[in-house]
C-alpha cells in the first residue's frame, strides 16, 4: 500500500441506507483490469469500500452501473480512476498511486 493510501474499512448498502450522515464527499470509481469498478467512499476522512452482505468488493461492470447503485445518495464529487502505467513507462518509481485520478462531470 502507497504511502498515501489510507487501508478503507467496509460498508454495504444496507448499511448506508441507515447511516446517520450518508453523504457521500468523494466517490472514487476504482477500474479493476479494465472491465469491472468497485466503489470506495469518502465521508470526511473515513474512507470504506463498497461490499456485499459477506464482505466481498460489490464489482460492476460500467461506471454507470455503480452510479445508478449510488444514486439514492448525495454525491459531492466522483473521479474515475483507470490504472495508469506512466511512471513504470517513464522510469519513476512504481511505488505511488498506480492509478490516474479523471474528475466525471456534474459531481
Amino acid at each position: 500500500m502507497s504511502a498515501g493510501m489510507k487501508r478503507a474499512a467496509k460498508i454495504t448498502l444496507s448499511e448506508l441506507k441507515t447511516r446517520q450522515n450518508s453523504d457521500i464527499d468523494l466517490l472514487e470509481i476504482v477500474s479493476l483490469e479494465g472491465r469491472y469498478y468497485l466503489g470506495r467512499l469518502h465521508f470526511g476522512d473515513e474512507i470504506r469500500i463498497l461490499t456485499d452482505k459477506a464482505g466481498a468488493p460489490l464489482l460492476y461492470y460500467g461506471t454507470a452501473a455503480l452510479q445508478e447503485a449510488l444514486s439514492d445518495f448525495p454525491v459531492k464529487r466522483t473521479e474515475v480512476m483507470p490504472p495508469s502505467g506512466y511512471d513504470e513507462m517513464v522510469g519513476l518509481s512504481d511505488e505511488g498511486e498506480p492509478f490516474m485520478r479523471v474528475p466525471v462531470q456534474g459531481h
